[in-house]
């Protein structure tokens, strides 16, 4: 009896306290759920700017361009200039050097009047170009986007304009 009562023990411990796949999925859900109901910066700073760096969509030309508005500088100015205009943007970066290198690379690939924004939190905008004119915009933005020297990762290229 000792001996078929210990081995019935063991096997009914390892069988009983198994997890389903379907408890699986419902914590995960809820999991999910509770993370996307709470991004943790409510009411503050950072969701205004990163409510604001969503892309969204203008018309130029008849054509749908994706576009965004962000405060921003240029870099390399001395006063912290705040740019005119728009801009076609093609990266935006967190670090100083990899936004350099990009806007040297532009620069070498024809585009001389690349330039470098920068936001607050700091993120760093790569621009090919600026313009007043959205003609102009338009048609570097479907140069880029088209026949562009390098590849570009989504939602880039688009139209950045300066928030005042």
């Amino acid at each position: 009896m000792r001996k078929i009562f210990l081995p019935l023990l063991l096997l009914s411990a390892l069988a009983g306290c198994r997890t389903t796949e379907a408890n699986y999925r419902a914590a995960y859900e809820k999991a999910k759920a509770h993370r996307d109901s709470w991004n943790g910066i409510d009411g503050t700073v950072y969701d205004e700017i990163r409510r604001q760096s969503r892309p969204s969509t203008i018309q130029i030309d008849g054509h749908e361009i994706p576009a965004m508005k962000a405060t921003v500088k240029l870099v390399d100015s001395a006063d912290g200039e705040h740019p005119a205009g728009r801009y076609v943007v093609v990266a935006q970066f967190k670090q100083l050097f990899n936004a350099r290198s990009m806007c040297k690379r532009l620069r070498e690939s024809g585009y001389e009047d690349a330039t470098l924004l920068v936001t607050a939190e700091p993120l760093y905008y790569v621009a090919a170009a600026s313009s007043a004119s959205d003609s102009e915009l338009a048609a570097t933005y479907q140069r880029l986007k088209y026949s562009s020297p390098m590849t570009f990762s989504e939602p880039y290229p688009l139209i950045l304009i300066p928030a005042k």
